[in-house]
């Protein structure tokens, strides 16, 4: 249950550096582009916050029950 929670913060934290990357790299790649690619990062990032929550919400319910 924790390599899920761990995996899950790993890929958020990876999402806000490919913004980064993106933020750096917006002139050379061009504005529809850098469009796309913020849209898809933060895309990443709420799904991958929303594993977050789904997962220790279970793993609360998990340790009341036991």
């Amino acid at each position: 249950m924790m390599t899920v929670i761990h995996a899950s913060l790993l890929c958020v934290a990876f999402g806000f550096i490919a913004l980064a990357i993106l933020a750096s790299l917006r002139r050379r790649i061009g504005a529809h582009w850098y469009q796309t690619g913020v849209q898809i990062a933060v895309f990443l990032i709420l799904l991958n916050a929303a594993i977050f929550v789904v997962v220790g919400v279970a793993s609360i319910f998990e340790g009341a029950s036991s």
